[in-house]
Formats: C-alpha cells, sequence, structure tokens
C-alpha cells in the first residue's frame, strides 16, 4: 500500500510539472516576461482600477507611468494570461485529490468552462467557488500554539506564502469642524496561485498576488461612504509588501510603519470613489498618521486564531492608535478636514483555510455537519487607555437570525462571546460573556449600484455585551452605530457585510469609548449575494452548477470506519486536543 502511495505521490509531481511547463509555453509562446502585446487584452474595468491605483478617476494611457504601462500591458498581466494559470491551477487540483475529500473534479470543469478570459476581479472572485482543497501547496500553520508562532519584526510584514492576508484599521476621529468620522480602511492580498505553482509559471511573489482596497468614511449622524473595491494584480507592479515591517502599498494606497524597527509612527493613506448616488462619483480619501498605540495583543492562543490540522490564520493587533492631529486629513467631496484626534485599532491577520493537512482529520471533517460562515467581531479602545476585543463566530443553534429579509426584523438574539481585555498597563486577560441584539436595521446601501447589489438583510444595529470577566465599570456595554445606516461594505468578490464605527457606552449610559462592530455572513444565503458574486467572477446566474459537493453517505460511512481505528483514533485525540488548546477555545 505504502508503494502504491509512492507511485501515486511520483506520477502526481510529473502530472504537475507537465501542467506548468504547457501553461507556461501558453502564456508566451516560450517568454511569460514579454510585454509585446498590447492593452486590448486587458478589460475596462481593470484599467479603471489601475488607474484608480494611481489615484486617477478614470483610465487614460497617457497618464500612466512608463514602466507601469509595459506591465499592465504585458502578456502576464493579460486576461488570457489569467485565464491559462487559473485553468492551470483547476487542473492540478483535479488531478492531485486529496484522500478524504470528495470528488471536485465535476465542479472545477463547470469553472475552467466559464474561465476562458478572465480578469483579476474575476479570478479573485473564482476563489470563492474553490472546494476545501483550496488550501493546499500555502502556508503550514503550526500544531501547536506553544512557543508562539509568531516572530518580530517578521510576522509584522506580509507572508505571501499564506493563502490570505490583510491589514485592516479602523476607528472614531475628531475633525477640526467639531464633527466625528469614523474610519473602516483595509489592504488585503491573495496569492491566486500556490507558490510553487506560480513560479514554475512564471511569476514572482507578487507578481502573484492580487490585492484589494476597501475605504468607508462616516460622518456622525450623517452619511455612510464607501469607496468602490480597487482590485489590482501584482503583475502590473503596483504591489509592494514588507518583509520584516508592517508595509502593504497598492499604487497610492498604503500602510507602513515609517520608522522600522519601531511600530510607530504608522501611516496610512487611501483615495477612491464613491458611486452610491452620483453617477459621477464622490472622492474620498484619508491620509493618517498615527504616533503611538499599545503593544502587540495576541488574539485567540499565543496569536493562534485557531492553528489547527496545518490550517488557521495566525492574527495580531494594535489597539489604542493615537492620530497625530499635525499629519491627519480626510478628504469627502471637495471638503479635506484636518483630524485633531482620534483612537483607531488595527489588525493584522493572516493564514490559509480548507483541507487539514492530515487525512485522521480530513476524515473527522466528514462526520461533522459543515460549519456556518460568518461571525460578530468588536474591537474597542476605552478612554482610560484599555481596550477589548470580543467574537463569536456564527453557529447552526441561531440560523434563524441570519440572512433574514422579511418585512419584520428577528427577534432578541442572545448568543456566548469570548475574547481579550487589555488594562491601561497593557496586562492581558481573557474574556467570556453574551451579547444580546435586540435592535436591527436592513442594509440598503452600495458604493456603485451597477456592480453591487444590496441584499437586504437585516443586521445587528445596536449590541449589548455582558462580560462578567472584565474590570468594574467595564462589564455592562452597550455599543452603538456613529451613524443612523447599516455600514454596509462590499468586498471585490461580492460578499456583503457590516463595518460599524461605533461609540461605547457604560451601564450609566457614560460614554467611555469607541470602537468598530463588524457582522458578516448574514447576507451570505441570500439569492442577492450569490448573484453578485456569481457576476463578479464571470460566472452565469446558475448557482446549483457550482456548489460545493458534500461527502456522500459512502464517503462519510467509510471516514467513520478510518477514525475508530485505534491507531486512527489516537491520532485524532491527539489533534483535536491540539487544536483546542491552539485557539479552537477562543473561536
Amino acid at each position: 500500500m505504502l508503494y502504491f502511495q509512492r507511485i501515486q505521490q511520483v506520477v502526481s509531481v510529473l502530472i504537475v510539472a507537465v501542467i506548468a511547463l504547457v501553461s507556461a509555453l501558453a502564456l508566451s509562446g516560450c517568454d511569460v516576461s514579454s510585454s509585446d502585446s498590447s492593452c486590448s487584452d486587458v478589460d475596462s474595468r481593470t484599467l479603471t482600477y489601475i488607474a484608480n491605483a494611481l489615484g486617477m478617476k478614470e483610465y487614460s494611457e497617457s497618464q500612466i507611468p512608463h514602466d507601469i504601462l509595459v506591465n499592465v500591458c504585458a502578456k502576464k498581466n493579460s486576461n488570457s494570461s489569467f485565464a491559462v494559470r487559473q485553468t492551470a491551477y483547476f487542473n492540478q487540483l483535479i488531478n492531485n485529490r486529496q484522500t478524504f475529500n470528495p470528488d471536485y473534479s465535476s465542479l472545477y470543469n463547470n469553472l475552467i468552462n466559464y474561465s476562458s478570459s478572465i480578469n483579476p476581479q474575476q479570478a479573485l472572485a473564482l476563489d470563492g467557488f474553490r472546494a476545501p482543497d483550496q488550501s493546499t501547496g500555502y502556508l503550514e500553520l503550526p500544531k501547536v500554539a506553544f512557543p508562539s508562532p509568531l516572530s518580530f519584526p517578521e510576522s509584522d510584514g506580509f507572508d505571501l506564502t499564506a493563502q490570505f492576508g490583510w491589514y485592516y484599521a479602523g476607528g472614531v476621529a475628531l475633525g477640526e469642524n467639531g464633527q466625528e468620522y469614523g474610519i473602516v480602511y483595509m489592504l488585503r492580498t491573495s496569492p491566486l496561485l500556490p507558490p510553487e505553482q506560480a513560479a514554475a509559471l512564471g511569476l514572482t511573489a507578487n507578481e502573484n498576488q492580487v490585492s484589494q482596497m476597501l475605504l468607508e468614511i462616516n460622518p456622525a449622524d450623517e452619511k455612510h461612504f464607501q469607496a468602490r473595491p480597487i482590485v489590482v494584480a501584482g503583475t502590473t507592479g503596483l504591489l509592494e509588501f514588507g518583509i520584516d515591517r508592517i508595509y502593504s502599498a497598492l499604487g497610492v494606497n498604503s500602510i507602513e510603519s515609517l520608522n522600522p524597527p519601531n511600530l510607530y509612527p504608522l501611516r496610512i493613506k487611501g483615495i477612491g470613489w464613491d458611486y452610491s448616488t452620483d453617477d459621477a462619483g464622490v472622492e474620498m480619501s484619508i491620509d493618517l498618521t498615527f504616533t503611538t498605540g499599545s503593544e502587540r495583543l495576541y488574539n485567540g492562543t499565543n496569536g493562534c486564531l485557531p492553528c489547527c490540522g496545518g490550517i488557521g490564520t495566525l492574527y495580531y493587533s494594535l489597539p489604542q492608535l493615537k492620530i497625530d492631529p499635525a499629519n491627519s486629513t480626510i478628504t469627502i467631496g471637495n471638503e479635506t478636514i484636518t483630524m485633531v484626534s482620534g483612537t483607531f485599532w488595527l489588525d493584522h491577520q493572516w493564514g490559509n483555510i480548507g483541507s487539514y493537512n492530515t487525512e485522521v482529520m480530513r476524515a473527522f471533517s466528514n462526520t461533522q455537519p459543515p460549519p456556518l460562515s460568518g461571525w460578530d467581531w468588536f474591537a474597542m479602545n476605552f478612554d482610560n487607555g484599555g481596550s477589548a476585543m470580543a467574537f463569536i463566530s456564527h453557529d447552526s443553534k441561531y440560523s434563524e437570525f441570519y440572512g433574514a429579509t422579511g418585512s419584520t426584523p428577528p427577534g432578541v438574539m442572545f448568543v456566548p462571546v469570548n475574547g481579550k481585555y487589555v488594562n491601561p498597563s497593557g496586562a492581558v486577560i481573557n474574556t467570556e460573556g453574551t451579547l444580546t441584539v435586540s435592535e436591527w436595521k436592513k442594509g440598503s446601501s452600495t458604493p456603485d449600484p451597477n456592480i453591487y447589489h444590496s441584499s437586504g438583510v437585516w443586521y445587528p444595529f445596536s449590541w449589548h455585551l455582558n462580560i462578567p470577566t472584565m474590570p468594574e465599570g467595564y462589564q455592562d456595554l452597550t455599543l452603538v452605530s456613529l451613524i443612523d445606516l447599516v455600514s454596509i461594505l462590499y468586498s471585490p468578490i461580492g460578499a456583503e457585510y457590516q463595518e460599524a464605527p461605533i461609540i461605547i457606552y457604560n451601564k450609566n449610559g457614560e460614554r467611555i469609548g469607541s470602537g468598530l462592530g463588524e457582522s458578516t455572513g448574514y447576507a451570505d444565503t441570500s439569492s442577492v449575494n450569490m448573484t453578485n458574486q456569481l457576476t463578479l467572477a464571470g460566472l452565469p446566474n446558475t448557482p446549483s452548477d457550482f456548489v460545493v459537493p458534500a461527502p456522500s453517505p459512502e464517503l462519510v460511512e467509510t471516514s467513520q470506519m478510518y477514525i475508530m481505528e485505534p491507531g486512527n483514533s489516537a491520532l485524532l485525540t491527539a489533534d483535536l486536543a491540539a487544536c483546542f488548546i491552539s485557539g479552537l477555545n477562543r473561536f
């Protein structure tokens, strides 16, 4: 049996090598770095995003720097090249089926049928239709969180072998005009191919990435502004990443530690356009500098949230980021406002989600109900210098509250939460408590109604946290949105979720801080949300053609028998224990 498995492994390696060679030839006629193709094979939306990344609303070839234009018009940046690489990847997954996984070949062949010419946004959106085996070939997380897998300053930078990663920052700031503004900003990157396959196809680690920029500005008690998401591929030369410092750039949009190896000062820049009510687009931008902040907060267990069976996420936060009033402005339309104060929160998270990397864990997962997507998450900066994070993953026990679109809101949602509290001196404790949601509001906003269509789903709109393990005065908290609207964001793959800048009140009704409330997964079952994702991926609106196959009854039975074998049962017990102590108990 072991000898047969070895033969299978050798054959798999040969198949991958042949696919890589054929794909490379198809890409370039033996020269993947050639730049002699015209931009005719780069669609207009992609060109607009490239212009946006450079701070321009519309694409004009004469305004694009020559070195960037060469990359933009190169063969490896063409729609046909993205299609060839995507097809090669799907074929690799088909030809390297993991044990104890369903047969996904029908799904991948369906996706291949619609991948003859795709742009970077479509390639990114296709990620949402891949099966769990998409985790193969990416960063393998440690089995246990002891010692911590985070190592600094290296963990401040981007690990381009991860399946995804992001810097996310947000908070509430006060303008010189006396107005408060809620701001949310994200730079996220995802490789389109596993690193080894990308290298075999002639791509550098940077070229293999597709990055996105999300930006939200909410003037208190007024409008919700969201820039239409910007999506740009690394083959343009517009993406840069730090190796051992906080740094990521998507054209003129960036987040950067200005004086490494020190974390601070930290600068965030972003520009975009909101097309929600104005076809011409409302320009919005931020240029914020933070002079100080808290030490790194390791989320989960030692930064694992979780680390389990080779997959999961690595995750730390920087609470209490303080705005530098001498170097911080925002712009909405024609008005530029200096920010005189403000407190923000920054997350850095990266990892790999999908199939476990051991047979016994994959077999075990076949015997369990599929998990729901989505979560509710809160970042809280208190005026006394302390901070807290609270979190709950969605659970089927509370499914009545997710995806509701009727004329009446859901009832009262009462769920457990856990998290961490950091006191003003920096001491950290784990926390547990409950979240109550009794007020709901329908989301309706969109950054561009021609591309992103609102699901009309009910979202939590105010939150009550009861956390007995927090200090006195912080155990009963009410979180209220800064504006009287649901702060909907759309990712460029079509996912809809809420990012709400919030004000925090204690049980006496006194304001004691500010922060962020995030609600994801509420729209995932919406037919409108699915249509958004299919359209952005370049797929027809036939969702049944792109459903990830569930384990068959036969596979479930085989999996049950496998994990009951004495040796495998012991392995499973050890793996599950490792998962539990490595962040799963905090997930």
